[in-house]
C-alpha cells in the first residue's frame, strides 16, 4: 500500500514539524460553530446562545475523543527529518481522506507529532483507531525497525466544548492521560468508553485495572483494546524483553604471562554460556564483549556500546594451578557496584561443566541483579493497584 508523497516527487524541506502540519490542516474545511441535533449552545458567559446580545456561542456535545501520538517522534526526526515529516504528512492525508469519512470522524487539529480526532460514538472511534493502526502497520512493513512510525492512542467519551478547530474539556485531558498508559501500537480507553463496546464483537478488551496518571488525583479505570478476531491480538511484553541485560567483559590479568594470557577470556566465555540458560537475565554475546579485552574503558562506554544494564568484570592472578579472581558486578549507567567477591579455584577445574567458581559467579550475580531490580521497582511509582499487588 502506497500513500501520496511516500515515494517520488521533490523532497520536503526540513522545516519545523509543527509548521508543516499546521499548513496541512489549514486546508481543512472548518465545521460550523452552531450546534447540531443533540448539541447545546451556550454563550461565553454560560448563558444560552439564543439570548439577546450574545456574539459567540459555546457548543457542548457528547463526543468520542481519540488522541493519536507518534512514539519517539524526536528520534525519528533526528534520524531523517525530511523523510519522517513526509511520511507523517502522507499518513495524515490517508487518515483524513480514507479512514475518517468511513467512520464519520473529524480531524480536529494536529498536535505536532499527533492527531486530535473526534467521533459521534465510541464504536466508530474504536473502529477508526483499529484502521489507523492497521494502516501504520502496512507502512512500517517496508521500513527498517529504526525508521518505523509506531503509534499509541487514548480514547474517552464525554461532554466537551466543540469548536471548528478544537475541542475542550476534561474528556480531552483524560484521553491524553490514557494515551500515556499505552505502549507502542496500543490503544487504551476509559471505563466510560469501554462500556459502549461489546467484548469480542466490537473489540478485544483487556482490563488494566485502576491506573494512576499525572495530574489526576484519583486513579482511573483503563482498558487496552484491540480489533475483534478469532485470535488474541492483545499481547504483553515477552518476559525475555523485560529481563535486564548483562555484559561479561573478559577478565584482566594482574600479571600477563604467555601461558595464561587467555585465561580471563575463557573464564568469561564459560560464565556467558551459563548465564544464557538463566530465565532472569539476558546476556550479551561473547563476540560483542571480546572487543573490550585488554582495553581500559569506563562503564558508561560499555553501556553505550553494548546497551547493557549491568557489567561483570574483574582481575585474576594465577599461582601455580590456582586461579584467584576478584570479580565485581556494577550498574552500567550509574557505576554503582551491586556485588563483589574474591573467588578461587584450580585452573584445571574451570573448564569443567560443574566448575564451582563459574556456578558461584552465575548464582551470586543473578541474585544481586534481582535484588537491585526489586529495589528499583519498589522505589518507583506503579501505574495501577493491580501492578502494586503483583509486586507485593
Amino acid at each position: 500500500m502506497t500513500f501520496p508523497g511516500m515515494a517520488g516527487g521533490p523532497q520536503v524541506r526540513a522545516i519545523a514539524w509543527r509548521d508543516l502540519i499546521r499548513s496541512f490542516y489549514a486546508r481543512l474545511e472548518p465545521r460550523g460553530l452552531w450546534p447540531r441535533a443533540g448539541e447545546t449552545a451556550l454563550s461565553v458567559s454560560g448563558s444560552r446562545a439564543d439570548e439577546p446580545g450574545l456574539a459567540r456561542p459555546i457548543v457542548w456535545a457528547k463526543r468520542a475523543v481519540l488522541l493519536v501520538d507518534v512514539v519517539e517522534s524526536v528520534r525519528l526526526v533526528e534520524q531523517d527529518e525530511a523523510g519522517a515529516i513526509a511520511r507523517w504528512l502522507a499518513f495524515v492525508e490517508h487518515v483524513k481522506t480514507r479512514i475518517l469519512p468511513e467512520w464519520k470522524g473529524r480531524a480536529v487539529k494536529s498536535l505536532g507529532d499527533g492527531l486530535l480526532l473526534d467521533f459521534d460514538d465510541v464504536r466508530s472511534a474504536a473502529a477508526a483507531a483499529f484502521a489507523i493502526q492497521q494502516a501504520s502497520n502496512r507502512v512500517n512493513s517496508g521500513l527498517p525497525p529504526e525508521r518505523q512510525m509506531l503509534l499509541r492512542m487514548g480514547l474517552e467519551i464525554s461532554d466537551v466544548v466543540v469548536e471548528a478547530d478544537d475541542v475542550h474539556g476534561r474528556g480531552v485531558n483524560l484521553a491524553a492521560r490514557l494515551m500515556s498508559l499505552a505502549g507502542p501500537s496500543e490503544i487504551v480507553v476509559s471505563a466510560h468508553a469501554c462500556d459502549e463496546l461489546t467484548a469480542d464483537l466490537d473489540a478485544q478488551i483487556e482490563d488494566l485495572g485502576e491506573c494512576y496518571v499525572r495530574h489526576v488525583s484519583e486513579p482511573v479505570r483503563a482498558y487496552r483494546i484491540g480489533p475483534p478476531g478469532p485470535r488474541p491480538m492483545l499481547r504483553g511484553t515477552p518476559a525475555d524483553e523485560l529481563a535486564p541485560y548483562i555484559a561479561v567483559v573478559p577478565f584482566a590479568a594482574r600479571r600477563t604471562t604467555e601461558e595464561h594470557d587467555i585465561t580471563g577470556e575463557v573464564l568469561a566465555e564459560e560464565i556467558i554460556r551459563g548465564i544464557s540458560h538463566s530465565p532472569e537475565l539476558n546476556v550479551i554475546s561473547r563476540l560483542s564483549t571480546t572487543a573490550f579485552r585488554g582495553r581500559v574503558v569506563s562503564l558508561s562506554e560499555i553501556s553505550t556500546h553494548l546497551n547493557a544494564d549491568y557489567v561483570l568484570s574483574g582481575i585474576y592472578s594465577v599461582d601455580g594451578d590456582n586461579l584467584i579472581l576478584d570479580a565485581e558486578l556494577a550498574e552500567a549507567k550509574s557505576g554503582r557496584v551491586v556485588w563483589t567477591d574474591r573467588l578461587s579455584e584450580r585452573l584445571s577445574a574451570i573448564l569443567r561443566r560443574d566448575s564451582e567458581l563459574v556456578g558461584q559467579i552465575i548464582a551470586e550475580t543473578s541474585a544481586a541483579v534481582m535484588r537491585r531490580e526489586l529495589q528499583r521497582a519498589q522505589s518507583q511509582p506503579l501505574p495501577s493497584l493491580k501492578a502494586y499487588s503483583l509486586l507485593l
